[in-house]
């Protein structure tokens, strides 16, 4: 990266900081802390992120949030919710859900999409500030009509179940659609569901298997149990894979039941050498269904 100085890091474009910042950690650490240094909000937050998870510098959550709030004083709303993250879930502090929702309504209030969606949360569920669920339905839908995905989730929930609002199943449906197109899996999964109990089966299946490539371990167990759970074949094959992608993770249980689908042949062609294979995984592991299972095979 050549010789750092100040004089080379105040010649730099946005763009150049910008990939500066981007490449590697450890080699972009000194230039992000001498920027940080000497004022730059950006580098002062990402100094923070790499502080807090030890990213090309050693992990020092107490030190994150000091370069969270330095940032927040200069007026950056992405430092505000940074620091109001750092309070709720105790990086580097005691947690503290009142000062976190403080620093979200500052960031949300600067108009930053995260801080308006942790905002809404806050008043959702009532955590440092009375619940407002009227309110915090505003705030989601201001996170929303910046794009935020999950801020569109909510707003959907909030739709549907009435919550800070009548009832508006066309709303609801309308902003799990925008989740879902916004890639959010939670949203493409409340979509697909919606899709299903409108028998609209083939995009559900598609919205499905979209949430099943994008979410994390929970809601892959969770398609995967109702999928193969239903009647409609053509959900199987995205069940299957939901089940097979949880048991890559290596979890004994996973493995056992993904297993056992395969051994058995349930809502999908049978693969016995494979469901052995996944049955003795999980039963090296310890697994005791899949240790009984064995044995009486």
């Amino acid at each position: 990266m050549g010789h750092i100085s100040v004089a080379r890091l105040l010649r730099m474009t946005p763009d150049e900081l910008n990939a500066l910042f981007s490449g590697d950690q450890a080699e972009a650490a000194a230039w992000v802390q001498l920027a940080a240094t000497h004022g730059l909000a950006a580098a002062q937050v990402r100094l923070g992120r790499m502080l807090l998870d030890g990213t090309g510098v050693a992990r020092d959550q107490a030190a994150a949030l000091g370069w969270f709030k330095t940032a927040a004083r200069s007026g950056d709303a992405e430092g505000m919710n940074m620091a109001g993250r750092c309070h709720e879930n105790g990086w580097g502090t005691p947690k503290d859900n009142a000062v976190a929702a403080d620093w979200y309504r500052r960031s949300a209030a600067a108009g930053h999409d995260w801080g308006e969606y942790n905002y809404a949360n806050m008043l959702f569920d009532g955590l440092g500030v009375p619940a407002d669920p009227t309110q915090a339905l505003a705030w989601y839908l201001k996170a929303a009509a910046q794009g935020h995905g999950r801020a569109m989730n909510q707003a959907a929930r909030c739709y549907e179940e009435g919550w800070g609002s009548a009832k508006d199943h066309e709303a609801a449906a309308r902003w799990y659609r925008k989740s879902a197109d916004a890639g959010y899996f939670r949203g493409q999964y409340n979509y697909a569901t919606l899709l299903a109990t409108f028998r609209r089966f083939p995009e559900a299946s598609y919205w499905f298997g979209k949430a099943v490539d994008a979410g994390d371990l929970a809601i892959r167990r969770r398609i995967g149990r109702d999928l193969l759970g239903r009647s409609e074949a053509l959900f199987h094959p995205v069940g299957v894979r939901a089940l097979a992608l949880c048991a890559d993770g290596g979890d004994p249980t996973d493995c056992y039941h993904y297993g056992r689908v395969l051994l058995r042949g349930y809502r999908c062609i049978p693969d016995v050498p494979a469901g052995m294979a996944w049955l003795r995984k999980a039963a090296d592991a310890g697994h005791k269904g899949a240790i009984a299972e064995l044995a009486r095979l």
